[in-house]
């Protein structure tokens, strides 16, 4: 007689190797989801999306961040026309140790590598007429382009509400250097209705770069929401 007995239930041998952390900034999920209008200027992490994974066993492992905000700005009322387009670009990554308080609570310590890319493009545009004696057009185009690149250490903790969904905020301490390169192309038509002979046409450009340090603290205002897999 033979008799086969099945039973199922977690091993040990089916416990996870790795755990993965993705997460996405609440605090803008929620102003954009409701519409709400209040002041964020407080709220300075670049970083829109997360992602974290760690050894289960050693509870080290590595985190990356990464952010991305487009903004045009343009004056309809004065006469320059002037407008605006701005492209910033924030990204990080380093290793971290992750720490249980308890059976909800958790948190993590890491050393991060910061960098960003920021892309100011502005444009100008003035006609002037001198008595219908003449016009003149002016064209202006500045640029400025600024990368910075450093290091800090990051302090995250998370609070589990099951066993997949997680809320959690940070407290970073950066220190990093910021290379800004600024030019401005301006470009001067001036038309005689009376006389073509005085038309003129003149080019200028001029060229900035400026180096800046700054060690920045962030405090732990922003809310992320973290999916747990």
């Amino acid at each position: 007689m033979i008799v086969v007995s099945c039973k199922a239930q977690e091993t040990d041998t089916s416990k996870k190797i790795l755990n993965h952390y993705a997460g996405i900034q609440a605090n803008q999920l929620i102003r954009q989801a409701l519409n709400l209008n209040y002041n964020s200027t407080l709220l300075n992490n670049p970083y829109l999306l997360t992602y974290s994974l760690f050894s289960a066993k050693y509870k080290w492992g590595v985190e990356t961040g990464f952010g991305y905000n487009y903004q045009r700005i343009k004056d309809k009322i004065t006469a320059t026309a002037e407008e605006s387009k701005i492209t910033s670009v924030s990204y990080r990554f380093g290793i971290a140790r992750k720490i249980n308080m308890g059976k909800r609570w958790e948190a993590s310590a890491g050393i991060d590598y910061i960098g960003s890319y920021v892309l100011d493009k502005t444009f100008a545009f003035t006609v002037t007429n001198f008595n219908f004696v003449a016009k003149d057009s002016t064209a202006s185009i500045s640029t400025t382009i600024t990368k910075t690149k450093g290091e800090g250490v990051q302090l995250r903790l998370g609070y589990s509400l099951n066993k997949y969904i997680m809320l959690s905020t940070e407290a970073t301490f950066y220190f990093s250097i910021s290379n800004k390169k600024s030019n401005t192309l301006v470009s001067d038509y001036i038309t005689s209705t009376s006389n073509p002979d005085l038309d003129s046409h003149t080019i200028s450009s001029s060229n900035t770069e400026t180096e800046e340090s700054d060690f920045t603290i962030t405090v732990p205002v922003a809310i992320f929401l973290t999916i747990k897999f």
